[in-house]
């Protein structure tokens, strides 16, 4: 819930979901832009953005994506499926 440690109305505009531990510290947050599937962590990809439940950077996936034609290529060198791929693409265009 946050009430262990300082908020600022900000971040909400940022976050579309904030995970706290049992003492009421943020450990995960899910950006506005990414539909969900990307996660900050510092536990997974060394704290940058990566698709949910996987140690991939959307920051990979978002530079190697080309167009519809990549997608296959995506999906199985990093096993990701259609929408992760396109929630990194979101994710990191501006």
């Amino acid at each position: 819930d946050g009430t262990g440690q300082y908020n600022l109305e900000i971040i909400r505009e940022f976050f579309r979901h904030i995970e706290f531990n049992t003492a009421g510290l943020a450990e995960r947050l899910f950006p506005s832009k990414g539909k969900g599937k990307i996660v900050v962590d510092p536990k997974v990809a060394e704290g940058k953005p990566s698709i949910n439940g996987k140690s991939v950077w959307a920051e990979v996936v978002a530079k190697m994506y080309t167009g519809k034609e990549s997608l296959p290529l995506l999906q199985e060198q990093y096993d990701l499926d259609k929408e992760e791929i396109l929630a990194a693409v979101e994710y990191c265009t501006q």
